[in-house]
Order: structure tokens, then sequence, then C-alpha cells
């Protein structure tokens, strides 16, 4: 199965002080995103060669309301169909190309509005993972890891490290407490007028490993 990591993307704009302030951000209406392969580490894809691509539609409160995951060849992988409560993303249903339901993600925040518990079940309400994430206090730091039973502490096995706008910059991954698996880094070389990002460049453990470009399309204000 298809596995994502739960990210928070704050798409807005930021003034310089010392330049001319950005022009105001208009509302996104839609983000079409491509994965390439960086390397030939992965024997699945040739160096350079498209490995997915992803549209994002969002609806008119700014929120992702629909995303498509497809393959290379245009197959679809699965449509993520998002409820949203007071602004937060609170359903996700994972849904095939027929339309049926494969699982739905039940999300839970906190007083900051911060993801805390992501919970997946299956078409008939059957349990099948949960996520916790632990939040540094100032939002910068995210331990994600499995849910632990009342009685157990929690043991985080991914950590992640994020800049000023919410997005990514590092990824570690354990399998064990202690026990480095692997470490992804990312970068954002460039950004639209709006300084949201357009490139985004992976490393898996120091190696190049995916580049992604994604182009913005911003609803007409009038």
């Amino acid at each position: 199965m298809l596995r994502l990591a739960v990210l928070a993307l704050l798409l807005v704009g930021s003034a310089c002080a010392s330049g001319p302030a950005l022009p105001s951000t208009p509302p996104i209406e839609r983000a079409e995103r491509a994965r390439y392969a960086a390397d030939t580490t992965d024997g699945r894809f040739a160096q350079g060669s498209l490995r997915q691509q992803i549209v994002d539609v969002y609806n008119e409160q700014g929120n992702v309301a629909v995303s498509e995951y497809r393959n290379a060849d245009g197959a679809l992988q699965m449509r993520f169909v998002n409820t949203y409560t007071d602004g937060l993303k609170t359903r996700v249903d994972w849904r095939r190309e027929d339309g049926s339901l494969a699982l739905y993600v039940l999300n839970t925040y906190d007083a900051q509005d911060r993801l805390t518990e992501s919970i997946q079940y299956g078409p008939d309400g059957s349990l099948r993972r949960s996520f916790r994430n632990r939040w540094s206090d100032d939002g910068l730091r995210r331990e994600t890891g499995p849910i632990p039973a009342a009685d157990e502490p929690f043991e985080p096995d991914s950590f992640f490290r994020l800049n000023a706008l919410g997005e990514d910059v590092e990824l570690l991954e354990f399998p064990d407490v202690d026990s480095l698996r692997t470490t992804f880094t990312y970068d954002y070389p460039e950004r639209d007028a709006y300084e949201n990002w357009t490139l985004r460049r992976t490393q898996r453990d120091g190696v190049p490993s995916q580049i992604e470009t994604r182009r913005l399309i911003y609803r007409s204000v009038r």
C-alpha cells in the first residue's frame, strides 16, 4: 500500500524588511507536481525519469480538497478526499479509481492547531494503523511514531525538522530506538513570486534521490 507521510505545508508569503515587500498572495486553485528520479540507485527508475504525478485541487478556503497520485504512465494510484472542520483536516478518504473506499484517516489536533494523532481505519471501521506526533515548543521539530498502549511509553521512529514555513528540511527514520536507519534532507532552491516552492530536492543518506517540481495555479482575484 502506498505509504504517505502526513505533511503540514503552510503556503504563505513573507516580506523582507530590507527589500521590497512580496505581492499579496492570491488563493491557490491547483498545484501540479511531478517527481523525478535524481540518480540510478533505485533500479526501478532511470536517472531523470518521471516517477509520480500529483495534482492537488484547493477549495475556496485555501485548503487541499482532493489530491490525485498517479504513476508515470498516468494510472491512478490513489485519490485522497479531505474533510475540514474549522479549517483543520479532520478526515482523509483514500479512494481507488472506481471511487471505492480503500481506507480513511481521522486526525486530531492540539490547541495550537498542530496535528497530534492520525488513525487509519478500513472501510468497515476496523483499526489499521495509528500515529502520534510530538511537537517542540517552537513547532519546528516533530517526532512521529505508533500510538502506544495505555501502559507503554511513546517511542517515535521518525524525527522531522521543519523550516519557518512549515516545510520539512530533514527526516531521520529509525527502525529501533538508538539505531539510525535513513536520513532524508530536503532543500527548496526555487520559489515563485509568493515564496511558495516550485522545486524541491531530496537526498537520502547524502545521495540525491528525488527531484520534485510544482506549478501553482492561483485563483483570479477580482
